[in-house]
C-alpha cells in the first residue's frame, strides 16, 4: 500500500455509509408531481410523493424532485449521497458539464449545487 492510499477495508466502510436518492418528476396539463425514495445505508427507505398546485415544465419538475430529495437527505443527517435521476439535463447541469440556458434553470442549478455542499460526498447520475 502506498502513502495516502485508503485500505480496502476502509473503502468498504466508507461506501457503506452512502445514502441513495432516487427521484422522478412528471408534468402534464393536469398538473405536476414528483416521487422520491431515499434509502439509508442500513436499507431503511423513506418515500415521498408531492403534487404541485403550480405549473412546471418537465425539467423544472425534475429539479423540484431532486431538491426535495436533497433537503430530505440533509434532514436525515446523510453525509454521503448518490442521487439517481432520469433527467440527464439536471444531472449534467448540477455536475457542471452542461450550462443552464435560462434564468429559471440557472436558479435551480444554483440551489441544487448549494444543497450538495451539505454533504461530505455527493454524486449524481
Amino acid at each position: 500500500m502506498t502513502q495516502g492510499e485508503v485500505p480496502a477495508a476502509e473503502k468498504t466502510v466508507k461506501d457503506s455509509r452512502k445514502w441513495t436518492l432516487y427521484t422522478d418528476g412528471a408534468s402534464s396539463r393536469e398538473g405536476s408531481g414528483v416521487g422520491l425514495l431515499l434509502a439509508s445505508p442500513e436499507g431503511e427507505k423513506v418515500t415521498y410523493n408531492l403534487w404541485f398546485d403550480f405549473h412546471t415544465s418537465k425539467n423544472e419538475v425534475e429539479y423540484e424532485a431532486l431538491l426535495a430529495g436533497l433537503r430530505l437527505a440533509k434532514q436525515m443527517g446523510a453525509e454521503a449521497v448518490t442521487a439517481l435521476t432520469d433527467s440527464r439535463l439536471a444531472a449534467n447541469q448540477v455536475n457542471g458539464r452542461f450550462e443552464a440556458k435560462d434564468k429559471r434553470m440557472e436558479k435551480y442549478v444554483k440551489i441544487a449545487q448549494q444543497l450538495t455542499k451539505s454533504f461530505n460526498e455527493f454524486t449524481i447520475k
